[in-house]
């Protein structure tokens, strides 16, 4: 096995195609870490798990961050600004139940279909 990729942790090679098995979430991490706080807070949680924003490319090969809401994205690059992560659209949104206890059940997010944004409701 061998790392590819620049936010890739690991990847292995099937039909010599690398593909990438796991995210650095060091690397995913830094890219936000300058409004990790405002996410946490926005969202009423005390500690985001990047696990939760993390995402493989279409072919694999690296990795990228979603918003928390969005199961997988497209866009969003945050390379200048961590805050064009919410500028990414969203194939489908995320369930509450599937991050635990981060998030109050009382609410899920909906797609809305003219931004491909997920909203809190």
């Amino acid at each position: 096995m061998t790392t590819f990729g620049n936010d890739c942790a690991l990847c292995e090679m099937k039909d010599d195609t690398p593909l990438c098995i796991s995210c650095n979430k060091t690397s995913l991490k830094s890219y936000i870490d300058s409004i990790i706080t405002y996410i946490s807070e926005f969202y009423s949680i005390s500690s985001l798990d990047i696990r939760y924003l993390e995402n493989f490319n279409a072919n694999k090969t690296d990795c990228f961050l979603c918003p928390l809401g969005c199961f997988g994205c497209e866009g969003g690059s945050i390379s200048s600004n961590p805050f064009d992560l919410y500028a990414a659209k969203c194939y489908r949104c995320r369930s509450v139940s599937s991050l635990g206890s981060m998030i109050t059940m009382n609410y899920d997010w909906k797609l809305d279909p003219d931004t491909n944004t997920c909203t809190l409701c």
